[in-house]
């Protein structure tokens, strides 16, 4: 359990005793595992599945038991209950800390006067029965405890008492002040997304403020409008906003009491922005950056914009008519310009020079070596770092990869192959951008990677006796995953990272230690590295799951020659075989190609002036501002297969419902015709033995005979 969660538990943080439930006492009793029930239990008394999770020898290796019948009965319950839970979870504990604790327990309620005619652990907040602990083990040993005995009794109390926290709670989830899937299933959440994350409600004030984006939270969820990694954010952003309100000494929803005040309101937020500094990271003590702005400028524009729109459901849910005074200038607060921009350039810096790679591959293996041999003893990270630096996926994708991630090359093609050698297929978890690819092509290499923590995991799980349980990821959490369902934790990465970067003391030209620890920068390298290999840009932004390619070229610090060179190899041709009367060096001028990066299209080149807007949709097949070449002769092909498919599989629908042949005249058959002899000409003109092999063709394909 997170210690930060368990302090927010505290009445210093907001937090107070939770209200405990007889009844709700008495079914957990009736629900537990009859083993648990027991006065003295043994692990061998509890279901097959959870008895492995008790560590039953303590450091002396003698076999403990532990004695909950000192306990009065409310209390036996729960600590009981809280066991079963942590134990159901995934976790472990140790018999011999439990049975300790449970004594101490025992004891500071038969000789604290304060304590007496206490039933339920909840009685009493968590911070006051940590001191209650401290005293009684001070007692019992005639000293104060040690730091390390404090720590590890307060982290198991910490793990009990949390969870009957959160079991003794049984309002609707989003009206807790903790929000915390690894404890409430409720919470909606993609299969993917980390349940280990919790959100903190207790230190934002004021009420109507916390209470408005808890449910803005909840019904963005709900409906999928977000998703819980945005949703975690929150509270970074809305404590900006709160510490503005209490400094501008407003407490009404509304802002102000005039519509034009709202605006006000707003430009003077922003200009508060400035005058923020961050709190953690890199730049922590420098001010804000512009993303930081306009993500905090965006969150409260959104807020506003769907509690005007909610207002009235707002208003009977929170018991805050206030929310009613909403009106128009709160559906947007900010207007075009107003908010911070953020230049999407690459920066030369982001991208890791070939002798730094070269220097840190070759010490990665540390990593992986025992402690003893001066290693790290951390073989998940060493070759999560090695995909990291070789597919160039963030580091989200590579830690929640599935188990089994790789899949066989059904198709008969390599359409968006980035190299030879591919064998299979890596798939990733795409959580960042809705309906982009989620696979990549794997090499050798890879799949070996690949296998070889797979067969880790494996004898790992088995050696700590958890035989016959798939585990969900395949790079697995260290501690408290019993079922292996926690995928390894990126602060531990960070962690290791850190040493092996240290180790290795890997600079750059400049004498500056390289910052691995910034793992987008190995995306931005691998990006660079395969443009400027020659590898056309559709397929490096396939490759990276990019929705276009202007996205692409963001993280690609292309060299200027290589791209022009890339560009001028194909001379450019029309669809009539004749060669485009237009220089190539003028062609790549026009375009500015190494700029208007969207100019450039899956299977070709528009033409189309900047400064004018396409009207054709998606037929650029048909329009004389496509330009195609050589390169793209594959992927015409295929898709002249997938044309002709398309229509016969229309034909025949459209015979099947009106008994007749679709006319070749019918509106949608007649483009598709269109495309289909356009293609067949392309195809013709690039495969045409005659011409150079280095051509091209400029569409739309008419009805000139091929020369």
């Amino acid at each position: 359990m997170s210690t930060t969660l368990f302090a927010a538990i505290e009445p210093s943080a907001g937090g107070s005793a939770c209200e405990w439930d007889r009844e709700m006492n008495e079914r957990w009793w009736e629900q537990l595992p009859a083993g648990l029930r027991a006065p003295v239990i043994e692990p061998d008394m509890l279901p097959a599945e959870l008895a492995p999770a008790l560590r039953v020898y303590d450091s002396r290796g003698q076999r403990r038991m532990l004695h909950l019948d000192r306990l009065p009965r409310v209390l036996r319950t729960e600590f009981a209950w809280a066991i079963f839970r942590v134990l159901d979870l995934g976790g472990k504990l140790s018999v011999a800390e439990l049975d300790r604790l449970s004594l101490r327990l025992a004891s500071a309620l038969e000789r604290q006067p304060e304590l007496r005619g206490v039933e339920s652990l909840m009685e009493r907040p968590a911070g006051a029965w940590d001191d209650v602990l401290a005293r009684e083990a001070a007692r019992a040993m005639g000293r104060i405890e040690s730091a390390r005995g404090r720590t590890g009794r307060r982290n198991l109390f910490q793990r009990l008492y949390t969870v009957l926290w959160f079991d003794y709670d049984q309002r609707p989830w989003w009206r807790r002040d903790i929000w915390w899937p690894r404890l409430d299933a409720r919470i909606p959440q993609r299969r993917h997304e980390p349940t280990k994350v919790s959100v903190r409600w207790f230190d934002l004030e004021p009420a109507w403020l916390r209470e408005g984006i808890k449910f803005y939270g909840r019904v963005s969820l709900e409906t999928e409008q977000l998703v819980w990694s945005t949703i975690a954010r929150f509270p970074d952003h809305a404590r900006h906003f709160a510490r503005f309100l209490g400094a501008r000494g407003i407490d009404e929803p509304r802002l102000a009491d005039d519509p034009g005040g709202v605006r006000q309101v707003a430009l003077d937020y922003a200009g508060f922005l400035h005058e923020q500094r961050s709190r953690h990271g890199e730049r922590r003590g420098q001010p804000l950056g512009p993303s930081s702005r306009k993500h905090a400028m965006g969150f409260v524009e959104g807020f506003y914009a769907f509690m005007e729109r909610e207002q009235e459901a707002a208003a009977r849910e929170l018991g805050e008519p206030r929310w009613l005074q909403l009106g128009a200038p709160h559906s947007r607060l900010y207007r075009a310009g107003d908010k911070p921009k953020v230049p999407l350039r690459a920066r030369p810096e982001n991208v890791i020079d070939e002798p730094s790679m070269k220097a840190l591959m070759s010490g990665i293996g540390l990593l992986g070596e025992p402690i003893a041999d001066g290693g790290r003893g951390d073989p998940q990270a060493m070759r999560i770092l090695a995909l990291l630096a070789k597919t160039g996926r963030r580091q989200s994708e590579i830690r929640l990869l599935d188990f089994d991630p790789l899949e066989p090359l059904l198709q008969t093609g390599r359409d968006d192959a980035a190299d030879d050698g591919v064998v299979a297929r890596l798939r990733y978890q795409q959580t960042k951008i809705a309906g982009a690819p989620n696979t990549i092509f794997a090499d050798e290499e890879i799949v070996a990677i690949v296998e070889a923590q797979q067969q880790w995991t494996l004898d790992r799980m088995r050696e700590n006796g958890m035989v016959g349980i798939r585990p969900k990821y395949l790079f697995l959490a260290a501690k408290q995953n019993r079922r292996g369902d926690l995928a390894y934790r990126w602060p531990h990465l960070y962690k290791q990272i850190r040493w092996l970067i240290e180790r290795l003391d890997v600079r750059d030209d400049r004498g500056r230690v390289v910052a691995f620890t910034k793992t987008h920068r190995f995306r931005h390298t691998r990006a660079t590295q395969l443009i400027n290999l020659g590898v056309p840009l559709h397929v490096v932004q396939r490759h990276f799951g990019h929705l276009s390619p202007k996205m692409t070229m963001h993280y690609a610090q292309t060299l200027e020659e290589t791209h022009r060179a890339e560009f001028l190899r194909y001379r450019k041709i029309t669809a009539s075989g004749h060669e485009l009367d237009l220089p190539a060096e003028d062609l790549y001028d026009l375009l500015s190609l190494d700029q208007r990066t969207d100019r450039v299209l899956p299977n070709g080149l528009c033409m189309l002036p900047p400064r004018q807007t396409c009207t054709r949709g998606n037929a650029c097949l048909t329009c004389d501002q496509f330009v195609t070449d050589a390169s793209h002769l594959a992927d015409h092909e295929e898709q002249h297969v997938k044309l002709v498919e398309l229509i016969e599989r229309r034909d025949a629908a459209h015979r099947q419902k009106t008994g007749r042949p679709m006319s070749d005249d019918n509106i949608w058959k007649a483009e598709r015709l269109k495309e289909k002899v356009a293609l067949k000409r392309i195809i013709a003109v690039l495969k045409d033995p005659r011409l150079d092999a280095n051509t091209g063709v400029r569409g739309p394909a008419t009805e000139t005979k091929i020369a």
